[in-house]
C-alpha cells in the first residue's frame, strides 16, 4: 500500500486580493529623541515597473488599510505611475519648468537652505 501525504503549505494571494496586502502592510517605526515611536496609521511600499513609492493608507483599520492597498494597486496596473500618483497624491505631481529661474523660485519654496 502506498500512503499519498500532501504537505500544506501558506496559500499565497495574488495581488490582486485584499487578503495579499493584508499581510504586506505596515506601520512606520520612528526615532526621534532616543524614543522610538510608531505611526498610527498603515502603510504600503509598492512596487511596480522598476519603480517603488510609500503609500500612507490613512487608516488604523488593517482590513481598510488593505483594502486601499490593493486599490492602489490595481489604479497603477490599470493607469500608470502618472496617474495614480496625481489621484493619489498630487503634491508631487512636478510643475513644469522653463528657465532656470523658475526652477530657482520654485526650489525656494520647497528648501529652507539648510
Amino acid at each position: 500500500m502506498f500512503a499519498i501525504v500532501y504537505l500544506l503549505r501558506p496559500v499565497s494571494w495574488h495581488f490582486r486580493d485584499a487578503r495579499y496586502w493584508h499581510d504586506v502592510i505596515f506601520k512606520l517605526i520612528y526615532t526621534r529623541d532616543g524614543k522610538t515611536g510608531c505611526i498610527e496609521d498603515w502603510a504600503a511600499r509598492i512596487q511596480w515597473r522598476g519603480r517603488r513609492k510609500l503609500f500612507n493608507l490613512k487608516t488604523p483599520n488593517k482590513t481598510a488599510a488593505a483594502a486601499k492597498a490593493k486599490e492602489i494597486y490595481t489604479t497603477l496596473v490599470g493607469a500608470g505611475w502618472n496617474a495614480t500618483l496625481e489621484k493619489l497624491k498630487p503634491e508631487m505631481q512636478r510643475k513644469a519648468v522653463s528657465t532656470v529661474c523658475d526652477f530657482l523660485s520654485q526650489l525656494r519654496g520647497h528648501w529652507s537652505g539648510k
